[in-house]
């Protein structure tokens, strides 16, 4: 018995190959369909509309870019944050809580290095958890922090 052989039936057009000669022309069309936009007065980006007083974009595609900046600023500061976390830190404010104490006297203890600490480029404090640990056994007993 033979079996029959299913033909694939797609609706999509085959894929393109990307060779050097492609990305080349690619280069070439995309190059000549901005320099006609800008000649019709129209954003380069999307074509759609005049580009906003003073800058060579639209608004909206002005937005979408600062946006997309803001989202990217926003993931690497996330990123950062969760690298801490996962080493044990916690942000300064959070522990200050756990003692009880104003964040404001918190970091006076910082400062006379009851408590070792670590500032992030945005200039946020984190304090190690055993760090803290170690802070509130001192501080149970009262030793060196006055």
């Amino acid at each position: 018995m033979q079996r029959a052989i299913r033909q694939s039936v797609s609706t999509h057009p085959p894929r393109r190959r990307s060779t050097i000669r492609t990305k080349a022309s690619e280069r070439r069309r995309s190059a000549l369909v901005r320099s006609t936009r800008i000649a019709n007065g129209l954003c380069p980006t999307c074509g759609h509309g005049p580009p906003a007083f003073g800058y060579s974009i639209c608004q909206k595609c002005r937005q979408y870019r600062l946006d997309r900046a803001a989202q990217k600023a926003f993931d690497r500061r996330v990123d950062y944050e969760m690298g801490l976390v996962f080493r044990g830190y916690r942000r300064s404010r959070e522990i200050a809580e756990m003692l009880g104490l104003s964040h404001s006297q918190f970091k006076v203890y910082i400062r006379c290095g009851a408590i070792k600490s670590l500032k992030d480029p945005w200039r946020r404090i984190w304090v190690r958890l055993v760090d803290y640990v170690e802070f509130k056994k001192a501080w149970v007993r009262g030793v060196g922090l006055t």
